[in-house]
């Protein structure tokens, strides 16, 4: 990752934010610019205005907003790596 890197939260989860910023914090020598954004709507406009290096997804069991989101980012702000984070307790035990 650049030095200074420009992260993007897409979650609905209070709790997210938190963890990510512990997990960052271990890392020591990288720095980050970290925004959030409670919905995809406002993960979208951000994308646009910020081209953060990446965005964290909180993943959820309906994967048709989450295909939408790509794709605009796909379009808007191609070099954003777009990754996904979940609780195991969201899905089913087969998943």
């Amino acid at each position: 990752m650049p030095e200074n890197t420009n992260i993007l939260l897409v979650g609905f989860d209070d709790k997210l934010r938190a963890e990510f910023d512990s997990a960052l914090a271990s890392l020591g020598d990288v720095h980050a610019v970290v925004h959030q954004a409670g919905d995809f709507r406002q993960a979208c406009e951000s994308i646009r205005t910020r081209s953060p290096h990446l965005a964290l997804v909180e993943l959820s069991t309906d994967l048709r907003p989450l295909k939408a989101f790509t794709e605009e980012v796909g379009r808007s702000s191609p070099e954003t790596t777009i990754a996904a984070a979940f609780r195991p307790e969201t899905f089913e035990a087969d998943v």
